[in-house]
């Protein structure tokens, strides 16, 4: 008996394949991310060495990782002329073993690891797989090659593109393969596709969907099932969603931000992040901050951020407050005091939300023939008691397209788990300047960006 497809479910059969079937799984890790890099980083750290705690080297195993983990090898084929291997595709910027690119990979999403340089890493590697396979097998005797792919943000950009790619090519003429051979892509799994790409033709801006060379377009042949789990709660100007929709109807927003949903945040952290951006005015030396413009008008945005509720009673790092700055400026006669005001909150949250979605991603893959193991039982993968019902219920309610959790449900993600991953933290300097490319994570106006895919000739 073996195991057949229709489109959007797996049914078995007792047909019988009479020739070679190759099955590989491809996994695209986000930008920075890199789980052999990661590993690294800890062992150095266990050695009480030190590492850049913002590069690759300080990650943590994001769901792309431990997705990978959980996806079998076969070191060959088996009796039934069967194998099933996998490809971990390092992050956007990342190079196993060597340090991370930062421009332009990180920075534009371009260049050798950047989305469309790993996407093409990932083709030759397969290439290599297929090459191996044919090796392995009597001559033309391998007939289908079979895909699972699964990517996240600039990395889910990457699998779509390398999607497109695999479609476009003909095997056969570059290798000897069975008369008839085909390749088929089972399942495409995605969290939050961040194309987030800048060139020439935009002047750099990442935040548009303008990306000449990739092709994000998942059309209704292009796999049996693809899905989609979108951050909810991001809402950072950088960090715009690609959608699946309207073609594929399985792009369903879940709570959390971007890393909250992909992976990648730490199990426990402090987070202290700027609300505001610092509001500044010139005043006389030695006037009160409280006295300014620049207090008054960061004072009068504070009951809005009171009222979102994002901090836990019981946890004693917690505070929101308004912080000052204040600088001399002007002449010795005619001396003047820059006065500056923001509003900050410090918190505790846990990295633990993502778990969630790692285990909806994996049920959901099973569901549509995808032959992962089952998930261990690893701290890095466990979940907190209190985050089993909702895992369980956000798992029940995906084929909804909605999903709807209690106030109180809410309230707990919002305060221990969902970061604010959009804020005014300067990546250059303090941030006490006027030029928006130092807030990378700068919240957008109105809300997350959001695309629709497109064909690329409507691109």
């Amino acid at each position: 008996m073996s195991i057949t497809y229709q489109r959007g479910k797996s049914v078995m059969s007792n047909s019988s394949n009479t020739g070679g079937v190759l099955r590989v799984g491809v996994f695209f890790d986000g930008t920075a991310n890199n789980q052999y890099n990661s590993e690294s980083g800890q062992a150095r750290l266990a050695q009480g060495l030190t590492i850049d705690a913002a590069s690759s080297y300080g990650g943590v195993p994001t769901n792309i990782a431990l997705l990978h983990q959980h996806y079998p090898v076969q070191p060959a084929f088996e009796a039934d002329g069967r194998r099933v291997t996998s490809l971990y595709i390092s992050g956007i910027g990342t190079t196993t073993g060597q340090a991370d690119t930062r421009f332009p990979a990180q920075t534009y999403g371009r260049g050798s690891t950047g989305v469309v340089g790993k996407a093409q890493e990932a083709h030759a590697r397969l290439l290599h797989c297929l090459l191996e396979a044919v090796k392995a097998l009597p001559s033309r005797a391998l007939q289908r090659l079979e895909l699972d792919i699964f990517g996240f943000s600039r990395g889910a950009a990457a699998a779509r593109h390398f999607a497109n790619e695999v479609q476009a090519t003909r095997f056969d003429t570059r290798l000897a393969l069975a008369p008839g051979f085909n390749c088929e892509i089972n399942f495409i799994g995605l969290f939050d596709t961040v194309a987030a790409m800048g060139g020439l033709v935009d002047l750099g801006d990442i935040s548009d969907d303008v990306n000449p060379g990739l092709n994000l377009y998942l059309g209704p042949d292009s796999a049996r099932q693809v899905v989609q789990m979108s951050a909810r709660d991001e809402l950072r100007r950088n960090f715009a969603l690609t959608r699946i929709a309207p073609q594929w109807p399985m792009d369903v927003a879940v709570p959390g931000a971007h890393a909250d949903v992909g992976g990648g945040y730490a199990p426990y952290m402090l987070e202290q992040v700027f609300l505001t951006r610092w509001e500044t005015n010139l005043v006389s030396p030695g006037t009160a901050p409280r006295l300014t413009r620049a207090w008054k008008t960061t004072a009068a945005q504070l009951p809005f951020w009171q009222a979102k509720d994002l901090l836990d009673e019981r946890d004693p790092a917690a505070l929101l407050e308004i912080r000052t700055a204040s600088h001399q400026q002007g002449t010795r006669r005619d001396p003047l005091q820059r006065v500056q005001a923001a509003i900050y909150m410090q918190r505790r949250v846990d990295g633990h939300l993502s778990r969630v979605y790692l285990r909806v991603m994996h049920a959901l893959a099973i569901e549509h023939g995808v032959p992962f193991m089952a998930l261990s039982d690893r701290p890095e993968i466990r979940l907190p008691e209190e985050l089993l019902p909702i895992a369980d219920k956000i798992q029940e309610q995906w084929s909804s397209g909605r999903i709807a959790l209690t106030s109180e449900e809410e309230r707990l993600l919002r305060q221990r788990y969902i970061h604010q991953s959009a804020n005014w933290n300067a990546a250059i300097g303090e941030g006490l300047g006027a030029l928006d490319k130092a807030f990378f994570n700068l919240p957008q106006e109105g809300g997350r960006l959001v695309y629709d895919q497109r064909l690329p000739s409507l691109a």
